[in-house]
């Protein structure tokens, strides 16, 4: 494939800007959802117990201290099947892994060079995203010229989650705009 459209959720979307700005002449366009470009003191110190969490190798731990960041509060009670489903799934994780993948996410620093990404760009967050917010996703758009921006009503960090119908319009759109 020689140009795709690149893009992912939350450490998704740090991975896709990371490759945008690596490979410029494979990105088509870029979809960056509830994402951050560096992990400042208070962002680091919102994730220290996921750390701890998968330290202690403690996947019902690591479930609740996530969860609540992850999704809005209104989502949480009207999906609480849901989210139990989620909870079994954390105890599948490789704890070992998901420790590599947060220092990894803990030494996150690009916004110097989100100037540097050249393809057209859509930066996306949910207005209740309390794990990543607004403030992340307006220096990502401000630092990619040109880039669109856009809050989700309502969603928290799992904006796929909680408003699919929008967020799918915004990247089948997104994406068939810059389909050339």
């Amino acid at each position: 494939i020689p140009a795709a459209h690149i893009g992912g959720i939350s450490y998704g979307g740090e991975i896709s800007l990371v490759f945008a700005r690596k490979y410029p002449q494979k990105t088509r366009s870029l979809i960056v959802s509830s994402a951050v470009s560096h992990v400042d003191p208070p962002l680091r110190a919102t994730v220290e117990p996921w750390f701890e969490a998968a330290r202690r190798k403690n996947p019902d731990l690591l479930f609740e201290v996530t969860a609540p960041l992850n999704f809005s509060p209104a989502w949480s009670a009207a999906h609480r099947p849901v989210l139990e489903s989620a909870r079994q799934r954390y105890m599948s994780l490789d704890l070992d892994a998901f420790l590599r993948l947060m220092d990894s996410f803990s030494q996150l620093n690009i916004t110097p060079e989100l100037p540097d990404i050249q393809a057209p760009a859509l930066v996306m967050v949910g207005e209740l995203d309390t794990l990543k917010p607004r403030c992340y996703a307006e220096i990502i758009a401000e630092g990619i010229s040109g880039a669109e921006f856009v809050v989700l009503p309502g969603a928290g960090h799992a904006a796929c989650w909680e408003k699919p119908d929008a967020w799918n319009t915004l990247v089948l759109g997104f994406a068939s705009k810059h389909n050339n």
